[in-house]
């Protein structure tokens, strides 16, 4: 049952700094429009 949490949980907290990285990345393309217009 433990190891079964182990491999839940680095799964979930990749998933989520995969999202936010991408989050990132669509925050700065859009600064980056912004400030060009």
């Amino acid at each position: 049952m433990s190891s079964e949490k182990v491999e839940e949980v680095p799964f979930s907290h990749y998933f989520n700094v995969k999202l936010f990285i991408c989050l990132k990345i669509i925050t700065k393309k859009n600064k980056f429009k912004n400030s060009d217009i």
